[in-house]
């Protein structure tokens, strides 16, 4: 298939492009694989995946999906390329991430993109809507002993548990069970505008949203921040043994501070990893002691959506961005002087209070309000606070999927590796933002590898990454 599209215009200031490698597939039969992806966008549903993004006479967004597809205007946009060597005597392949026993950071997937991304997709939102480009990319580089593969889709068209959906499908068809690929909801009704038909409740943050000047305030300071310095997405490794070590010590904290085994509240691992970042960056940013520090942890709706029957299992093909935010404010003294575990329980108690059905309607009503008047989402919080996000993957183990269907021959012998056959070693991400106004101390952990150790990737002012590498020896 080829395709030619023009070289990307001045960035735009919208996000869009995002691309997940996922690296050492062995060496696979790539028409099984490109094959299966496009089975899946021919299935009812899920062909609408393949529509191009417009922009009306009203200036709204909308999808205008072809009658058929064809080799002039295809699904998804396909790239392949071999190179007759091993993977570590490439310049670039060579540098991908490999763990080992204590923490390190490495560049972000920027560094990567001439050998895993695809020249011909833009960066540009102005590009994707003013091009007849599909929405979706597959590009496969192949190397003696290894695989890497690339997804590209936009942030517009899903989330992560979204693009979890589409690889679930790819790979059923990929094993040969269709009849497993998740049924797709359509675009007609929107679950998440159902939600907030009804007058939802008051919301727990709501005088904690901020509006009016304030609002302007922190945005004009955002803004000037994400200009004046620079900043950079790096990519962080924390072995298995130290998430251990810190949930036991969190773990044991609680039940000091509750002697009845009865009444040692629970926290999560991803509690624990919210509360350890957030120290690790108040040490290094050193804000005010009185500043506000708002830890946000993006989760995922479609289990409430499927609580309040408007889909029928989270794990249906519901395609779309149904992320909410759990907002844990704080001070910078709170941060750093509580116990990690005394930390992680606030954030595990935010979550308690605003995940529940009611305060779920009440925040998305709340994000439709301010969608509606301003074209943007909400920030709770107040004009001067630090925002730290973290958005977990954890839980769609991106690491187990299993492409081993397509694998025609061994690369590095299954003794010699951490990773079952067809089963990714690395992955990692990039998020395009074309040019606008970047955000920096967010980041999503990408998850855990076979043997628990957690990958994850964070955008933070580059002068501060030597600091965050110190407090990393010195764990």
């Amino acid at each position: 298939m080829s395709l030619s599209f023009s070289k990307p215009a001045a960035p735009a200031k919208v996000p869009t492009d995002t691309v997940l490698p996922f690296r050492y597939f062995d060496g696979q039969k790539i028409k099984k694989l490109r094959g299966a992806f496009a089975r899946l966008l021919e299935m009812d549903g899920w062909k609408t995946l393949g529509a191009r993004l417009r922009m009306n006479s009203k200036g709204k967004l909308e999808y205008h999906l072809p009658a058929m597809f064809t080799e002039d205007r295809p699904s998804f946009i396909y790239s392949f390329e071999h190179f007759g060597s091993s993977i570590a005597e490439h310049p670039i392949g060579s540098r991908l991430p490999r763990g080992g026993n204590k923490p390190m950071i490495f560049g972000g997937a920027d560094k990567y993109s001439a050998l895993l991304g695809d020249p011909r997709i833009p960066l540009s939102y102005k590009d994707w809507i003013n091009l007849d480009i599909p929405q979706l990319g597959l590009r496969i580089v192949t190397f003696n002993d290894a695989t890497c593969v690339t997804i590209t889709f936009l942030h517009s068209l899903t989330d992560a548990v979204g693009f979890l959906a589409i690889l679930r499908g790819w790979i059923a068809i990929l094993h040969g069970k269709e009849d497993e690929v998740p049924p797709f909801v359509g675009l007609e009704n929107d679950p998440l505008l159902l939600a907030v038909k009804k007058p939802p409740p008051r919301w727990v943050l709501a005088d904690k949203v901020l509006r009016g000047f304030p609002l302007l305030v922190y945005g004009v300071r955002t803004m000037f921040q994400s200009h004046w310095y620079k900043n950079d997405v790096r990519k962080i490794f924390l072995p298995a043994k130290k998430m251990e070590q810190m949930y036991q010590d969190a773990l044991e904290e609680l039940a000091k501070q509750n002697p009845d085994p009865g009444e040692v509240p629970f926290i999560s691992e991803n509690d624990v990893f919210s509360a350890w970042w957030a120290k690790l960056l108040m040490r290094v940013q050193r804000p005010a002691a009185d500043r506000t520090i708002n830890v946000m942890n993006a989760f995922d709706c479609r289990g409430v959506l499927t609580e309040m029957g408007l889909i029928p299992s989270p794990d249906v093909g519901l395609i779309t961005n149904a992320v909410n935010g759990i907002w844990t404010v704080l001070s910078a003294r709170q941060v750093l002087e509580e116990p990690l575990g005394s930390l992680a329980l606030q954030i595990r108690r935010s979550l308690e209070q605003q995940r529940t059905v009611e305060q779920v309607r009440a925040s998305l009503a709340e994000a439709k309000d301010a969608n509606d008047r301003t074209g943007y989402s909400y920030i709770v919080g107040d004009s001067g606070m630090m925002l730290v996000i973290i958005s977990s993957w954890q839980k769609a183990k991106f690491f187990t999927f299993d492409f081993s269907p397509a694998v025609i021959k061994v690369g590095t012998p299954l003794g010699k590796r951490d990773n079952q056959l067809g089963c990714a070693s690395y992955i990692c991400v990039r998020g395009a933002t074309g040019g606008g106004m970047t955000v920096v101390n967010g980041g999503a952990v990408t998850g855990k590898d076979e043997k628990g150790n957690i990958w994850f990737n964070f955008r933070l002012r580059s002068d501060l990454w030597a600091s965050v590498e110190e407090q990393l020896r010195k764990m």
